[in-house]
């Protein structure tokens, strides 16, 4: 979008958007429309504490020494850029060589896209409503932690496949018009795949009373995990295999936390585990360990998921035997010769099954 040089025409433009509203002879700017704009929070008492922080710190805790401190004054137009660079300059990185082309490559101990993703959230979610303070990013030697004011609005398990819910609408859309989000709601959704994709650990939510924390682990070796750990990361993984019609089984999780198929019997445990803690269901209950697959526990049908166990066939063929008895005085004008070829041969089958 290309606003006008001049005042009047930048202040008609805003208005048109509905970023400001005229009244009488001066205009009013609602509450998003600041958080959004302006130069300096702290003109507005309602935002003088919304502010963003970043704190880095030479350990593992809080208590270690601050190397940088840094606040960010304006609102998200100027501020988001900013912050997302800031946490990229501060977080780890390594050299790494490309197998294909030998060149050196430079890899950060968090994809970008997460990062991108986790600020784009904390700044749509924020509750401008509370006292409370803004986003506050806190960078560890082994971990970045974001913390927002606020509860989310959707329950933690579902944030993978809950529909897009908006606290700040008006927020989220300017923030998309400006080409700060992607605009699909799914951020969760890609925060999990790029994480899987490393085999890094999977993103730790805490939900207080005013305020919800979100952790980015850079490594944490899966004996570091402690049993809550491990069945989320076991249940992240089962969701996004479930909406992506594929269901997670012992070799996806080991080939999403990087284990040899020695170690099949440890990632059997661990869905066992989930199991217990009610977060998956086995979707066939009479497979061994290894070839078993799995689904959310909340998930209503199976059917969602097309998979091919012993009895699918005969459970198939099955259902189609009753379809066609209900309906074969409706359905027979409709058949034809290929229809009845291929109904010939469900007889058949059925017959080889001993149905």
């Amino acid at each position: 979008m290309e606003i006008a040089d001049n005042k009047e025409d930048q202040l008609r433009y805003l208005e048109k958007f509905g970023l400001i509203k005229k009244s009488g002879s001066a205009y009013e700017l609602p509450l998003f429309s600041a958080y959004l704009l302006a130069r300096n929070l702290s003109d507005f008492n309602q935002l003088a504490k919304k502010r963003v922080r970043i704190v880095s710190y030479g350990g593992n805790d809080n208590l270690s020494p601050a190397i940088c401190d840094i606040e960010f004054k304006e609102g998200i137009v100027e501020a988001f850029p900013s912050v997302f660079k800031e946490v990229v300059r501060l977080i780890p990185r390594h050299e790494k060589i490309d197998s294909g082309s030998g060149r050196r490559l430079i890899e950060f101990s968090i994809p970008q896209a997460v990062i991108r993703e986790v600020l784009s959230n904390a700044f749509a979610h924020q509750d401008l409503s509370s006292e409370e303070d803004g986003i506050v990013i806190e960078i560890f030697k082994n971990r970045v932690e974001i913390t927002n004011s606020g509860k989310p609005v959707l329950d933690q398990l579902h944030f993978l496949d809950g529909a897009p819910t908006i606290k700040n609408k008006r927020v989220f859309t300017e923030m998309k018009n400006l080409g700060l989000v992607d605009g699909q709601g799914y951020g969760w959704r890609k925060i999990v795949k790029e994480l899987e994709s490393r085999s890094l650990p999977a993103p730790e939510i805490k939900i207080r009373k005013n305020s919800i924390t979100v952790t980015i682990w850079f490594e944490k070796p899966l004996k570091l995990l402690s049993l809550d750990q491990r069945n989320w990361t076991v249940y992240l993984h089962t969701v996004l295999r479930y909406l992506l019609n594929e269901p997670a089984n012992n070799a996806s999780l080991r080939q999403r936390l990087n284990l040899p198929e020695s170690k099949s019997s440890t990632v059997s445990k661990l869905f066992r585990q989930a199991a217990e803690g009610g977060l998956v269901k086995p979707f066939d209950q009479h497979s061994s360990n290894k070839t078993k697959k799995y689904l959310p526990a909340w998930s209503q049908a199976s059917s969602r998921i097309p998979v091919k166990t012993k009895d699918y066939d005969k459970l198939k063929l099955e259902e189609e035997k009753t379809n066609n008895s209900q309906n074969s005085l409706s359905n027979k004008a409709f058949i034809g010769q290929e229809d009845d070829q291929l109904i010939q041969k469900a007889r058949q089958r059925l017959k080889e099954l001993g149905i």
